[in-house]
């Protein structure tokens, strides 16, 4: 189980490009395209501190173009609109492989992992809900319409809270923030949402007594649970710290991997510059972004990735010895 002290993200945005129009090849173009969350979210923050390294270390241009969800951009990356992306393992998992009847979106490579994401549910301070288990008979945002990868780890975290899915009451919203805005008009009594992220410390401002994270409790909840129910996911120790005043006391959390993606169509010679430029850089990201701290650089090319890795990703790993007999594993999945 991994533990979490997290300070505030910076966010490092190039101002006044992010809407400016995508393009693909980047060894063309000169310009590298970051498909994010909106504003508010870690993605988008992250995706700022990337690129300011892409600008600063490479010859090119990279903006941060933020979506309503990975869910709307995993497609522009897949035929190459978007030159990369931040995506969870639940969504780009499931796009790759068609769930839900969708087109499987097979032209998708992960380039490096990026950190793991802490998420929970969240709900009203006051009210008297604490754990997941006090969700029985209340109404609970699981699906968002614009990440919609997200809804496997919200049914498996309620699982793992010791409470069937039919115990609940499962709202639909379009995204994130409309998921807050329905616990703050106590339309939903909890929302599925990632801990510390700016647009949560926004409604824990706004609320009378702010808002509250629920504890995972019970004989579930264990990460090999998490893990059988859903690959990839898994239970992780967020502690009271200054930048998180919601956290009041020890608890345990839901937590599942995040990659930069990029198209099949990006250069091997750009994927691997890409990489090469990340992994030279990262312990100036990890100084800027605590989010990023709790990543060793050999998690760089951790082998829980959902998507082929790219090919020039593999090169640069192998060239500085960070591909590993598990990583040939993993990638035979693949094949």
């Amino acid at each position: 189980m991994l533990t979490l002290n997290r300070r505030s993200l910076a966010a490092g945005l190039v101002a006044g490009l992010v809407l400016a129009p995508a393009a693909a090849a980047l060894a063309q173009t000169k310009r590298v395209t970051i498909g994010t969350n909106p504003a508010g979210s870690i993605y988008y923050a992250l995706g700022g501190g990337l690129a300011k390294v892409f600008t600063e270390k490479m010859d090119v241009q990279a903006i941060v173009q933020p979506y309503a969800g990975s869910s709307v951009y995993l497609p522009l990356v897949n035929n190459g609109e978007v030159t990369t992306g931040l995506s969870s393992t639940l969504d780009s998992g499931a796009a790759y492989n068609g769930a839900d009847g969708r087109k499987p979106m097979k032209d998708m490579r992960s380039l490096v992992r990026i950190f793991s994401l802490p998420y929970t549910f969240m709900v009203r301070a006051d009210s008297e809900l604490k754990t997941v288990a006090d969700l029985k008979g209340k109404k609970v945002v699981m699906v968002f319409k614009a990440l919609r990868g997200l809804q496997p780890m919200n049914e498996a975290m309620i699982l793992a809270g010791g409470l069937k899915l039919s115990e609940i009451t499962p709202i639909t919203v379009a995204g994130l923030k409309q998921g807050l805005d329905a616990v703050a008009d106590k339309t939903a009594d909890a929302t599925a949402i990632a801990a510390g992220i700016a647009m949560v410390k926004e409604v824990h401002a706004s609320i009378p007594g702010g808002i509250r994270y629920l504890n995972i409790t019970g004989s579930n909840a264990s990460d090999d649970f998490m893990e059988k129910t859903l690959a990839g996911s898994a239970l992780m120790e967020l502690k009271p710290n200054p930048r998180m005043p919601e956290v009041t006391e020890p608890i345990n959390i839901g937590t599942y991997h995040v990659y930069l993606i990029a198209g099949a169509k990006l250069s091997n010679a750009d994927a691997e510059k890409m990489t090469n430029v990340l992994i030279d850089n990262w312990p100036a990201l990890q100084k800027d972004y605590p989010a990023l701290r709790a990543a060793k650089l050999d998690d760089l090319s951790l082998p829980a990735n959902v998507l082929p890795y790219h090919p020039g990703a593999v090169a640069a790993f192998k060239a500085r010895n960070m591909w590993l007999q598990k990583n040939n594993m993993a990638e035979a999945k693949f094949k």
